[in-house]
């Protein structure tokens, strides 16, 4: 089993739930890149703190880390041992993000940073509509010279996800 996995794709991909069902099955430490990005009230973290804290995160012996933010992405490509692609459809994406705004409207998510509550953002949902053409071809570019310098790469579409979690990952009791 892999005891350093991140988890990437578009935003409403599925990144969080996935996370969260693979952290149940392995019990490895669960890490939310929205939760340390995020300080109250949406604020940004500082390049350089957000960085370090990272580090702290990766240099640790098992994790799972799910999110993007690809500026920091090489630190987490170059530390996992399993990285697992989410290749959604941008529609399905887009509708998953928008039922998501709605019922966690004016709430906290878990995998959330503390006092973000959920809120209906059009440049978030243009954002993922752009995701595509504008971040996906880089995030493929990483993740392939990753596998090309060994690690194990997954990619996992919507119909994958509809397996149980422990045939995905081959998760033995």
């Amino acid at each position: 089993m892999f005891s350093r996995i991140i988890i990437v794709g578009s935003p409403g991909a599925g990144k969080s739930t996935l996370a969260k069902e693979l952290h149940k099955s392995v019990c490895l430490p669960l890490y939310h890149l929205d939760q340390w990005y995020w300080l109250p009230q949406w604020e940004e973290r500082s390049k350089e703190e957000w960085y370090t804290l990272q580090e702290q995160i990766v240099n640790q012996i098992q994790w799972i880390i799910d999110g993007n933010y690809q500026s920091t992405l090489d630190l987490r490509l170059k530390h996992a041992d399993l990285i697992v692609l989410l290749d959604v459809p941008r529609r399905q994406c887009l509708w998953r993000a928008f039922l998501r705004a709605i019922r966690s409207y004016g709430t906290t998510r878990s995998d959330m940073g503390k006092d973000c509550p959920e809120r209906l953002d059009f440049a978030f949902f243009l954002y993922i509509w752009q995701f595509q053409k504008r971040q996906y071809p880089q995030l493929l570019a990483k993740i392939k010279q990753a596998e090309q310098e060994g690690k194990k790469v997954m990619v996992l579409r919507p119909r994958d996800l509809k397996k149980p979690i422990k045939q995905l990952f081959e998760v033995n009791e």
